[in-house]
This record gives C-alpha cells, structure tokens and sequence, in this order.
C-alpha cells in the first residue's frame, strides 16, 4: 500500500501549485531505494500531468482558476498555443517549474489524450533522470553533498524554465503561424 500511497500524495504535488515533488523524489529515495523511488515517481507524475490535463478538458478554466489560481490561469494561457507532440514534450521536458502549467494547457487547448499523455512520458525523463543521479549522489554523501546537489538540480531545473521556455514557445507559435500561411 506504500508505493500507492507515495504515488497519491506525490502526484498532488503536480495537480496543485506551486507544491514541489523534490521532496517527495528524496522521500522515494530513501523509502523505495533509487530505482523503485524513481519509477514510483515517475508514475506520480505521469497520474498527475494527466489529472491536471482531464480537469482543463474536462471542466474547463473555471476548475483550472479554483485550483491553480487566476494569477497562474494568465501563465497557463501562454502555454496553449504549443500543441503538436514535439513542442509538448520539449515544454515537458524544460519547463521544471511550470510543467504543471503545460499540462493544464494543453487540456485547455483541447489536445488529443495520447498525445498529451505521450508527450509527458518521454518529456519529463532527462529532467527526472537528472534529479534523481543528484538525488542519489548528494545522498551517499554527508550533507553538504546532498544540499549542493539539491542546489545544482534546482538551478538546472529553473534556468531551463527561464531561458528555453520562452524560447521553445516563440519557436513553436512561428512555426504555427508559417503553416497557417502556407494553407491560407
């Protein structure tokens, strides 16, 4: 019943902002060892990219705004426009902090289930593979380790956020754009 509930309550990390999953990931670690830490996190991501994705098809931007708040709707908005399979797993893959945002979007913006579901399964894998060797590294050492690797995941995790985000999302709106004229 453990690794059911640790996917659970790790998976609401994702479905409600702005709660962080790194502490859930060390809990892995240490609880299920890092292997079963790593894929039962995995999963918990995988069930709540998902959940977060069903509540915007679902329910639409009034459920989104009870959850995630009028503030971050404006952030998710600018995420709806990337929604073919290679732009969502690039977003999945270096949005760190506002991956939960992506997912949200592109249930707003009414992207087919598989390929949602698809793009998070590969995306958010080297940005899990990368916290999860910090975690395991920082964490056969003493303290020091750990906090510095905990250090270095966050500042990989929020410079991609910061830098390709923006990036990733002009690319893919010009890209829509320079089709939807090639058709006109």
């Amino acid at each position: 019943l453990a690794p059911i509930i640790f996917i659970l309550a790790t998976a609401v990390t994702n479905i409600i902002p702005p709660l962080a999953a790194t502490v859930f990931w060390i809990t892995g670690v240490v609880l299920f060892g890092p292997f079963y830490g790593a894929v039962f996190s995995y999963v918990a991501n995988l069930v709540g990219s998902t959940t977060n994705y069903l509540i915007a098809f679902v329910w639409g931007r009034p459920a989104v705004v009870k959850l995630a708040g009028e503030g971050s709707l404006k952030e998710i908005d600018k995420y709806a426009k990337p929604t073919r399979f290679g732009d969502l797993i690039l977003l999945k893959m270096f949005s760190g902090a506002a991956s939960d945002y992506v997912s949200y979007a592109a249930g707003l913006a009414k992207v087919p289930f598989w390929v949602h579901f698809s793009a998070v399964g590969y995306g958010i894998i080297p940005m899990m593979a990368i916290g999860f060797y910090l975690i395991y590294r920082g964490s056969s050492g003493n303290l020091y380790a750990a906090a510095s690797s905990l250090g270095v995941f966050y500042a990989i995790n929020y410079s991609t956020t910061l830098i390709l985000v923006p990036l990733i999302y002009r690319l893919s709106v010009n890209a829509q754009n320079q089709s939807q004229r090639t058709t006109a």
